[in-house]
């Protein structure tokens, strides 16, 4: 992991950008993360005073490009959360921007350079094969956490089907990170979801989908089993 850096002859920052989306639960004192991840590329050049201007049109400026990104990414996905395909309009102004950055020289924004950079992430977000992924997200907020203060079985039903979604994103494109970022963040509500509940059969079956996509966290997920 490299720390960040300050180059004061041409004012270039390179540091990691560590972000966390959160969105309140009906009828609870809960924030759950929506997404979470690590961009390690996160390189700009700023001198005090510079003017921040951001056109969708004309990128000249990392940063604006990077923050406006950002900002299109998590409103989109949040919008998600709260009907199905939600945010489809805003996650478009995400994608222009990583079109419109193609010619940035800053790293981040290209092609196929990194599996989890912005393009990526994205790129896979908004990919028809991955739309079961962006349908989970629905089902798994608003039908699934939204619910279990009023009804536990009802909300925990909802988001047993949409591990089912999550299984099917990733064996619809096994590349992409998504799932297992998803998984990453999610690891420690999902087996609180879990854990005393539900049939066995159904604990099973969402340890199997889990295991399969992260074995890396399979301590966690064999909690869900007991």
């Amino acid at each position: 992991m490299h720390h960040e850096t300050y180059n004061a002859n041409n004012n270039r920052f390179t540091c990691e950008l560590l972000f966390q989306v959160t969105r309140p639960v009906f009828n609870s004192a809960y924030n759950t993360t929506v997404f979470s991840m690590r961009d390690t590329e996160f390189v700009f050049d700023y001198q005090e005073q510079d003017a921040l201007d951001f056109n969708i049109n004309n990128m000249d400026n990392n940063l604006t490009a990077m923050l406006a990104y950002y900002a299109y990414l998590f409103i989109g996905m949040d919008l998600d959360t709260f009907s199905p395909l939600g945010g489809t309009e805003v996650l478009h102004t995400a994608e222009s921007i990583v079109n419109n950055a193609q010619t940035m020289s800053e790293p981040g924004w290209r092609a196929f350079d990194n599996t989890k950079n912005r393009h990526a992430i994205i790129n896979d977000y908004m990919d028809s094969s991955l739309e079961p992924f962006r349908r989970l997200q629905y089902k798994y907020y608003r039908q699934g956490l939204d619910e279990m203060a009023q009804n536990a079985d009802r909300g925990r039903t909802a988001i047993t089907e949409s591990m089912e979604m999550l299984k099917e994103a990733h064996s619809n494109k096994p590349l992409s990170q998504l799932p297992q970022i998803f998984t990453d963040f999610k690891r420690d509500e999902i087996v609180n979801v879990y854990s005393g509940h539900g049939t066995a059969k159904e604990k099973q079956a969402v340890y199997d989908i889990l295991s399969d996509i992260n074995a890396s966290q399979n301590t966690y997920w064999s909690k869900i089993t007991k």
